[in-house]
């Protein structure tokens, strides 16, 4: 090396994979993630997952836990450790189905319903403080995107599991369960490229085009 130069700082992503609107959008979900966290901990002594639990049951309660798991995206065995700390809390109950002795439902106990109307008003204002750092007039096409984008990569994971599980099976491995079919989602090239400015805009700091 010759002197006077400075070697490449290892494991700093380059420029053009800082630019990727997925990486970006990574960055600002760990920073959403993570003040919340804080914020729910501080309020309510619970993490952010354990507000999610209690706020799927209570709008989609009496709930399965595999229903609850795909809900919140956390796999059963870690579901039913965050549903176990909730029924020793005394904020969820499990309930018998009646159809079936080896299966429950997951339910609010009249603590849990009061503890979901103080996370879910708290959620509400700090959704309400979060957007209003867009322009009125974005906020409709930001959401739309993240709709859009939402249904395009549960797409590409329901690709990426097909062809593993095709692998799987040429070489001899036992066939896994399927997610079903959905059909191709076009995503407008100007909706994502104006996703990507104003999320270009709110992790750099600086106005969105047109507010200069």
């Amino acid at each position: 090396m010759k002197p006077g130069k400075q070697p490449p700082s290892a494991g700093a992503p380059s420029k053009s994979f800082r630019s990727l609107p997925t990486f970006r959008l990574e960055i600002l979900s760990n920073l959403v993630v993570r003040q919340a966290d804080l914020s729910y901990q501080r309020m309510f002594g619970m993490r952010t997952v354990e507000c999610r639990i209690l706020g799927v049951v209570g709008v989609c309660g009496p709930i399965t836990l595999r229903r609850l798991c795909r809900e919140i995206g956390v796999d059963k065995s870690h579901g039913s450790r965050m549903v176990t700390k909730l029924v020793a809390d005394g904020l969820v109950e499990r309930q018998a189905d009646e159809t079936d002795q080896r299966s429950f439902y997951l339910a609010l106990t009249p603590a849990g319903r009061r503890m979901y109307g103080r996370i879910d008003a708290e959620a509400a204002a700090h959704n309400r403080v979060w957007i209003d750092a867009l322009p009125a007039e974005h906020r409709e096409i930001f959401l739309e995107c993240l709709d859009r984008l939402t249904e395009r990569s549960r797409a590409m994971l329901h690709d990426e599991t097909a062809f593993g599980e095709a692998r799987a099976a040429a070489a001899g491995g036992p066939p896994a369960a399927t997610e079903p079919d959905r059909a191709p989602l076009l995503v407008d090239p100007d909706l994502a490229r104006q996703l990507h400015r104003l999320l270009g805009a709110l992790l750099d700091g600086e106005p969105a085009a047109g507010e200069r």
